[in-house]
């Protein structure tokens, strides 16, 4: 069974992301499968085929050593996108029906949007500095 990550989840767009990230940026360098699992401590090419393929997610020390041999920041093989929308990390962290978490999200973007609009509002009238005003008789 494949490991799941904080990056993605083994067969996920974000998998795919990852693994094809890793694929291009090892061809540019001539790099044969082999070469780069031996690298990074890999027993066979199996490992990087299925990073490749997406179907499984290499752990935070291998994304390390494979960003270190294909001399990239760990970071430019991760997935641009977040790995998890935040509804769905409300949805998973309250227990919330998916359809739930998502109302709750909308409701709360319309309370953010409401709270900006009332500050930007307040700063934008016009006040007198503290401390000036008409002097006193």
């Amino acid at each position: 069974m494949a490991r799941k990550t904080g990056f993605a989840r083994p067969g996920s767009p974000e998998a795919q992301e990852i693994g094809r990230k890793i694929q291009r940026l090892r061809l540019a360098q001539g790099l044969k499968r082999m070469q780069l699992g031996r690298a990074i401590g890999a027993p066979n090419t199996v490992y990087i085929d299925k990073i490749e393929a997406g179907r499984t997610v290499p752990g935070v020390a291998s994304l390390a050593k494979i960003a270190l041999v294909l001399g990239v920041a760990t970071s430019d093989l991760l997935p641009t996108e977040p790995v998890v929308p935040v509804s769905v990390a409300l949805f998973r962290a309250s227990g919330l029906s998916e359809e739930d978490a998502e109302e709750l999200l909308q409701r709360f973007r319309e309370a953010e949007a409401e709270i900006r609009a009332r500050r930007l509002a307040s700063n934008s009238k016009p006040t007198e500095p503290k401390g000036v005003g008409p002097p006193e008789a």
